[in-house]
């Protein structure tokens, strides 16, 4: 993610109050569309695995606003 200008302060902003907007099935694991701001109101999408059993979270990927996204079978939309 650093390609694509985004920090760890980013990733815990957009975290600490996300919109869950999408949650799809990819190889049996059950992976979250996240959506937020940072605190200068750019917006960020990430797509993450939730461990409840090792309160722990996966960032599989993010990306930011006006950002393009491909990753092959798994749909997802970017920010405009």
């Amino acid at each position: 993610m650093d390609k694509d200008d985004i920090d760890f302060d980013d990733l815990l902003d957009t975290l600490r109050t996300p919109t869950v907007t999408a949650i799809n099935n990819v190889d049996g694991e059950l992976r979250h569309q996240v959506e937020g701001k940072n605190v200068d109101g750019r917006e960020f999408v990430f797509i993450v695995n939730l461990f409840d059993d090792r309160e722990e979270i996966e960032i599989v990927t993010g990306w930011g606003e006006g950002q393009e996204i491909d990753h092959g079978n798994v749909q997802m939309r970017r920010v405009n």
